[in-house]
């Protein structure tokens, strides 16, 4: 089978374009963002610019296509709405496009950030997202399930979140939570926690996520919750990133100002079970003590630069920094 892969240079992205091969694949990998440009089957295409992913569509004739380009920056969204919009809701709507013309079967990786309201969320609940990056997610699941009633596009939309783990970007200060955290901790930096930390999270495990979202190509016409339904504060989060790294919670911690965000994330995980046969393994002390070996290995490089904010207007103490 031949598969494409968007954002295959990015945390998840790499990890699934691995393993698909593991599973003897021809993986194709697409990004606009490698390092280098060397691997094998590796294509330099910007999803927003429908001439440079018809043309990788038109060269690699893929089978299943999973779509997981995107900016992911919730929490400086709603001061970038064109960057967002051009990256993700554009970009999609090109791969949809493409998928559509050649008969490709699309999966594409969404996010719990459709939701709020009260959790735990289900697949069932009409999604109501409260910043531009949910938006932009819901209006591309939208767009694929029309372009799935009226053009037969074969799809699967997962929804996953606070994916976590060995090889997850560190050096960009606007997204990854423990990324964040790992980047402040090597350079003597303190942990931040927007408020009192009392909001939920759950955070899933890069190794037990990606053999579910790899037997999506095989579920059509779905929308699927995945990812751990195991909850945690961000205060708890920080005192087990704490036991993890050796530093004094107390020494380390400091709290900011409370940012616009849904309070309490978490979801009902019944259909990635029974659909994906996804397995929650990995509890978090585990996993923090793998990804923060993998962080202290890390040779040093600069953090990278964010899209400037294109409005200023009530944005959060941390996006001025």
């Amino acid at each position: 089978m031949k598969i494409l892969i968007t954002g295959a240079a990015g945390f998840i992205g790499s990890h699934l374009a691995k393993y698909c091969e593991d599973q003897g694949h021809r993986v194709n990998r697409v990004d606009n963002n490698w390092d280098n440009n060397s691997e094998h089957w590796a294509h330099s295409c910007d999803v927003s610019k429908w001439h440079e992913i018809s043309y990788v569509f038109n060269y690699c004739k893929p089978d299943v296509c999973f779509h997981l380009a995107a900016y992911a920056s919730e929490g400086r969204s709603n001061h970038i709405r064109s960057f967002i919009h051009k990256n993700n809701t554009v970009g999609t709507a090109n791969v949809i496009n493409a998928c559509v013309n050649h008969n490709c079967k699309l999966v594409f990786t969404s996010s719990v950030a459709v939701y709020s309201g009260s959790p735990p969320f289900t697949e069932t609940m009409t999604p109501r997202p409260i910043d531009e990056y949910g938006l932009s997610k819901y209006m591309s699941e939208r767009s694929i399930q029309i372009a799935g009633d009226t053009q037969g596009l074969d799809y699967c939309i997962i929804r996953p979140r606070n994916v976590y783990g060995p090889g997850q970007n560190m050096w960009d200060r606007s997204r990854n939570l423990f990324g964040i955290w790992m980047y402040n901790a090597l350079h003597d930096l303190p942990l931040t926690i927007f408020g009192e930390g009392s909001n939920m999270r759950t955070f899933t495990y890069i190794d037990d996520i990606i053999p579910a979202l790899y037997r999506a190509k095989d579920i059509s016409s779905e929308v699927i919750n995945l990812g751990s339904e195991r909850a945690y504060t961000i205060h708890q989060a920080a005192v087990e990133f704490c036991l993890v790294s050796g530093l004094d919670y107390k020494k380390s911690v400091v709290h900011t100002e409370e940012r616009h965000e849904v309070q309490q994330a978490y979801c009902n995980i019944t259909k990635s079970i029974n659909l994906l046969h996804f397995m929650d393994r990995t509890l978090i002390d585990v996993g923090l003590k793998k990804m923060w070996d993998w962080a202290k290995a890390q040779p040093e490089r600069p953090l990278q630069s964010m899209p400037p904010l294109e409005v200023t207007i009530n944005a959060h103490s941390s996006l001025k920094a």
